[in-house]
């Protein structure tokens, strides 16, 4: 299945599903997209859309999904045409399982050709090897537009690590790092086995096993799966964080169902932790926020995008810095 704005993109990713022996279900733009296209089998999508946060949300929580794309050269650029074709031939290939296409005569070697399908990004990087404050993002269903909304309007910062617990499927979440950082500065990776929480960093929490942090902003990758309701479990990723930084921890819950994180609020709290919440009125889905400022420790409750610019005057000041909340 295509999604992409331009006709022309369309026409070039048609022509390298058809080189790889696949069929297309169908090639629109997004504005077109009916209900009878996410009930469809579909094995793959390929998104080029702005709105592709919103499109993800919408998409069964099986479903492969590839995000990203570079525009197509236009026919008349011929060579760096059709090494666009063969590079996202390999991507297509690897998403499918599928082998390896064939070099032809006169093409570019793989390991000469530029690696990748997303378009050179300037992302900014902190000189400090750990992150003095820390902002955990709490969301679930709805919360992803949310996410980037919040994210967009953060300014980047050399001493604040992001950590974001987003209810999603684990297949889906390799392209969260892409969706999230698409138009901000912020560098973003998925957490894998052991390291660092890295300033100027958005760190994205995994939904296929557990995640421990330590003291000094080291976390550890467990082989184990969560074992809750909830997964990833904002809960627990709440409580070990707030535990070690205390009052340098602002926790923001955004849209979703359930009351993931309500029920360590007043532990977080007492550790120092400043808890806000979206505004029920600006979510997809209210009851997680609702459930969080139900605890009555809740201190600034707001839209994703005012959320941010309260944010960023305090992550200024510094939230070890700030007087306490009592």
């Amino acid at each position: 299945m295509i999604v992409a704005e331009q006709p022309l993109q369309r026409i070039a990713l048609g022509e390298c599903v058809r080189l790889i022996g696949g069929q297309v279900f169908d090639s629109l733009a997004l504005a077109r997209l009916e209900a009878r296209h996410l009930e469809a089998p579909i094995t793959l999508w390929l998104v080029d859309a702005e709105s592709e946060v919103g499109l993800l949300e919408q998409l069964p929580t099986e479903a492969r999904v590839m995000l990203g794309l570079t525009p197509a050269p236009t026919l008349m650029a011929g060579r760096e045409y059709q090494q666009w074709i063969r590079a996202l031939q390999r991507k297509l290939c690897q998403q499918l399982d599928l082998p390896m296409p064939l070099a032809v005569p006169g093409e570019i070697p793989l390991s000469n050709m530029p690696q990748g399908d997303y378009p050179a990004v300037t992302m900014r990087q902190s000189a400090r090897t750990t992150a003095a404050q820390i902002l955990v993002i709490g969301a679930s269903l709805g919360g992803l537009d949310a996410a980037k909304q919040l994210m967009d309007l953060l300014q980047w910062r050399d001493d604040t690590a992001i950590v974001l617990i987003q209810h999603i499927d684990a297949k889906m979440q390799i392209s969260l790092p892409r969706v999230l950082t698409r138009h901000n500065t912020w560098s973003a990776t998925l957490l894998r086995q052991e390291g660092t929480l890295l300033p100027g960093h958005l760190h994205i929490v995994p939904a296929d096993q557990q995640v421990q942090f330590l003291a000094g902003g080291r976390y550890r990758c467990l082989e184990e799966a969560w074992t809750g309701q909830y997964r990833p479990d904002i809960s627990q990723v709440l409580s070990q964080l707030a535990y070690h930084y205390g009052a340098r921890l602002l926790s923001i819950t955004l849209s979703g169902m359930g009351n993931d994180g309500s029920d360590v609020a007043l532990q977080a709290r007492q550790y120092g932790a400043r808890l806000w919440a979206q505004s029920p009125a600006s979510c997809s889905s209210a009851s997680q926020p609702e459930a969080m400022c139900a605890t009555g420790v809740v201190a600034l409750v707001d839209t994703p995008e005012a959320l941010a610019r309260h944010a960023n005057r305090l992550l200024e000041i510094g939230l070890g810095q700030m007087p306490a909340i009592k």
